[in-house]
C-alpha cells in the first residue's frame, strides 16, 4: 500500500463535507473504513471509489491486536 491510512479529518477535506458526515456515513456502513481500536481509519483507494460512485460499501471492521 502506498498511501497511508487516512483519518476522518482527511476524508472530510478530500471529500469536501464536514467530519460528523464522514463519521456518520462510515458508521451506516456506506463508506468502507478500519477500526483501530476507537478510531476510524480509512484507505484512500476506497475513499476514491466512494467519491466516484461506484460500489465499494462495506462494514466498519475491527483490527484485533491479539496474536492468535
Amino acid at each position: 500500500m502506498s498511501d497511508t491510512l487516512w483519518d476522518a479529518t482527511d476524508v472530510a477535506q478530500f471529500l469536501k463535507c464536514s467530519r460528523s458526515y464522514v463519521y456518520k456515513t462510515a458508521e451506516a456502513g456506506i463508506l468502507p473504513c478500519l477500526r483501530v481500536g476507537s478510531m476510524l481509519r480509512f484507505e484512500p483507494d476506497k475513499v476514491r471509489t466512494f467519491a466516484l460512485g461506484t460500489k465499494a460499501q462495506g462494514k466498519v471492521v475491527g483490527l484485533n491486536n491479539t496474536n492468535a
